[in-house]
């Protein structure tokens, strides 16, 4: 398994919207990962709730090329974007604190998520004209459970602008995005 760090103040990241259960979260899109982790507010929340994560070991190789075995705790979760659900086997390390939630390229294959650096968005492999804005940074810790929904999701859902042409709907999405300060 690789582990990178996000460090979404020093470069431009792929920050992403996710929902589990009833906890929302901004989470790294991190294809340097390749296992999605639980940060360490979403692991206990998690534990709160009642998820049961299985003790493991795993060996990591680290950004500067060093492999590690550390212990490890995983279970299966459902993870929401977008309106679209997959499930994933995440990992939560029990020594990282205060670490940001990383979606590895176990989840963004699975659910088919295409990442545009260069425009800074992303989009569904079956829906190349949806595309979405990535998000702003927020403070790691920044979770919220259901009631309290995350307040930069200003854009068309897919049942709006049905209208439109793909190209207009991308130009319409843009602009919700860039100008979602107006709506609150």
């Amino acid at each position: 398994m690789a582990l990178y760090n996000c460090h979404a103040a020093a470069s431009p990241t792929a920050l992403l919207d996710i929902r589990v259960g009833d906890i929302y979260g901004r989470v790294c899109a991190d294809t340097g990962a390749t296992r999605s982790i639980a940060g360490e507010l979403m692991f206990n929340l998690l534990r709160e709730r009642g998820v049961d994560f299985q003790k493991m070991e795993v060996t990591m190789a680290l950004e500067n090329g060093n492999r590690i075995t550390t212990k490890a705790y995983t279970a299966l979760v459902s993870i929401d974007i977008e309106g679209r659900t997959a499930p994933i086997d995440m990992l939560a390390l029990p020594k990282a604190k205060g670490n940001r939630i990383l979606l590895g390229t176990d989840f963004l294959e699975k659910s088919g998520i295409v990442l545009d650096f260069k425009n800074k968005r992303w989009y569904f492999s079956d829906k190349p004209h949806h595309k979405i804005c990535f998000k702003e940074d927020l403070d790691v810790n920044s979770l919220q459970t259901a009631g309290s929904i995350i307040a930069n999701s200003c854009h068309l859902r897919e049942d709006e602008g049905t209208p439109l042409t793909p190209e207009q709907r991308e130009k319409m999405s843009y602009l919700l995005e860039k100008f979602d300060s107006i709506f609150k």
